[in-house]
């Protein structure tokens, strides 16, 4: 096989047993289905892969340790989630290009970036980036193309390490456990730190030190406003001590780039230790970096679904809409709840879904601020919904007229038939509309011969509503 030949696997690359031998004779490897090796395997001059599924693709290595010169994500199905322990790990010795799709990580296992190894300008996309914990091995600078849901791609980066280090970033779109304490020093000490997210950047092996970059990709849906040059400017990188947060932008000049309108920088002193880190501020009037969601909350109460929000406080924000869809990825609005504009106390909030899919709901919260700026909360909600038993049948058995009794509020278009115990349709109404509880329809099954026979109510789309059997007596 020819060195340049590319080997386009369309399915899963799997290696069954110890006794498994797989040599690429180093060409490009394209696999559009799940990866997997037995333990003990051989996989030999496989150095460049391109994983390019259509469907979410799994990687779960038993093989031992293998290291990669070059990987492509570039799947546009929902991503690709590593699996196993840590010899799933995916080890990257030359670039990452991240294209489409994210990397699902763990810990273990984890990506991971060794000395030498790289990901190119701009370091991921809204589409593509790494959820989860990923290290970086090396004395170089570098950025983490790290995010978390609903395609948050907020990048963390690191300046070159004073020796070969390991770090280890991950980034959340949730506040940290504590956004109240504040450090007496450095001064000036912060007047607040983010209530929407944080990253986690660990130094896990050496004792380089190195300053932190915090990227922003829109400024607005991070709470910023001011963008102001260091010093003298109100925007710092906060650091968390153990016991509160650290103003570590104090001594930098000219550490902000971008604009507040668009996507930015902030970078820290140089750092001899590390931990959670978030953006700050100096001041109770610039940067609100708003606290967002204290709960989101879903209920059924049998005929409806009742969701529920409480915030701490808002800055800016127009309205709420409630989202809902069946699968977790596709959603259609079911209300818009307008916002409190700008408030530093609680608020509830309430939507009621009349309407929910029969089985299983998904709930997304979407907040738009006066601006038109739109973000998610990082929580859904799930709520099995099953339609009631809407309708009674009277008397049973029965001789000349059965009675269909609906028990219900809602109002809707039904269909009744009359089938016998082997499913022939014996007697069919019309489609007509039930509007409301305490409405009873009669039949006359004075025509039909003794036995047991079912009715079965659909509703106006044929989907089966109610199927109850009752006797037909002379």
């Amino acid at each position: 096989m020819a060195a340049a030949t590319p080997i386009d696997i369309g399915g899963n690359f799997v290696t069954q047993s110890a006794t498994s031998i797989f040599n690429a004779n180093t060409n490009v490897v394209k696999i559009a289905g799940n990866f997997s090796t037995a333990s003990n395997a051989t996989v030999t001059n496989f150095p460049n892969v391109e994983f390019n599924g259509t469907i979410p693709q799994t990687y779960t290595n038993s093989a031992g340790t293998i290291t990669w010169t070059n990987v492509i994500i570039n799947n546009s199905g929902g991503g690709m989630t590593l699996t196993g322990t840590a010899t799933s790990n995916l080890v990257m010795a030359g670039i990452l290009t991240l294209t489409n799709g994210i990397i699902y990580t763990a810990n273990p296992p984890l990506l991971i970036m060794n000395a030498g190894s790289s990901t190119p300008a701009p370091y991921g996309s809204t589409s593509s980036f790494v959820d989860g914990p990923m290290q970086k091995i090396g004395a170089t600078a570098f950025v983490f193309p790290v995010g978390d849901a609903f395609n948050r791609w907020m990048r963390i980066g690191i300046s070159a390490p004073t020796a070969a280090t390991t770090f280890q970033a991950q980034y959340f779109y949730t506040p940290y456990s504590n956004i109240t304490s504040m450090a007496a020093a450095p001064t000036p000490v912060l007047n607040n730190v983010s209530g929407l997210e944080y990253w986690q950047l660990d130094r896990t092996g050496g004792a380089a030190n190195a300053s932190v970059t915090l990227y922003w990709e829109n400024a607005a849906s991070s709470g910023i406003n001011s963008c102001a040059p260091l010093q003298g400017g109100d925007l710092v990188v906060a650091r968390w001590n153990a016991a509160a947060w650290e103003n570590r932008s104090n001594i930098i000049v000219g550490g902000i780039t971008g604009t507040c309108g668009t996507f930015g920088t902030v970078t820290s002193d140089v750092l001899t230790a590390f931990s959670p880190f978030t953006f700050g501020s100096k001041s109770a009037l610039l940067n609100p970096l708003p606290v967002e969601l204290l709960s989101f909350t879903g209920k059924n109460n049998g005929e409806e679904n009742i969701l529920e929000w409480v915030t701490a406080s808002e800055i800016n924000n127009d309205y709420f809409t409630l989202e809902r869809g069946t699968d977790g990825f596709n959603f259609e609005r079911v209300s818009i709840v307008d916002g409190a504009g700008s408030s530093s106390t609680t608020k509830n909030y309430q939507s009621i879904d009349k309407e929910p899919f029969e089985g299983i709901n998904y709930y997304r919260l979407k907040q738009t601020d006066f601006d038109g700026t739109e973000k998610y909360a990082a929580k859904i909600v799930a709520l099995d919904f099953k339609r009631p038993t809407d309708y009674v049948l009277y008397p049973n058995p029965a001789t000349d007229e059965i009675m269909v009794y609906s028990t219900s509020s809602k109002e809707e278009s039904i269909s009744i038939e009359i089938v016998d115990m082997f499913g022939r349709n014996v007697m069919q109404e019309k489609p007509f509309t039930v509007k409301g509880r305490n409405q009873a329809v009669s039949i006359d099954i004075s025509s039909i011969s003794e036995g047991v026979y079912f009715v079965a109510i659909r509703d106006i789309n044929s989907t089966s509503i109610l199927q109850k059997k009752f006797v037909k007596m002379k």
